[in-house]
């Protein structure tokens, strides 16, 4: 068996050729496209992983939010000893957090 290929006259190796040459550089334009959308990706992914968007461990409070929350009370007021008896007993989460009327004054 003798192959179309060899048994082709020059101008008609071209012609067959074209294809071919045609296929390579359309798996060449594919695999461009797909190392350019690769890197793209990594770059995005590295510019959001920096960033800290909105609800992730990295984004701050303003710094007045901060400076409030860091600022508690425990230890320093004059009822302290009441407030770690009220919550050692568990009588809020037990009875007053459940009630109808704690729900109601949540919501209202």
């Amino acid at each position: 068996q003798v192959a179309a290929w060899d048994r082709a006259k020059p101008p008609l190796r071209r012609v067959l050729l074209l294809p071919r040459l045609l296929a390579c550089l359309l798996v060449l334009a594919r695999r461009a496209m797909a190392l350019r959308a690769a890197v793209l990706r990594q770059a995005a992914r590295a510019s959001r992983a920096r960033r800290g968007g909105f609800g992730s461990p990295r984004d701050h409070e303003p710094l007045w939010i901060e400076n409030w929350n860091k600022d508690h009370r425990a230890g320093k007021d004059s009822l302290d000893w009441f407030f770690r008896a009220f919550n050692s007993t568990g009588i809020y989460e037990v009875f007053l957090k459940s009630s109808p009327r704690f729900y109601g004054f949540m919501v209202g």
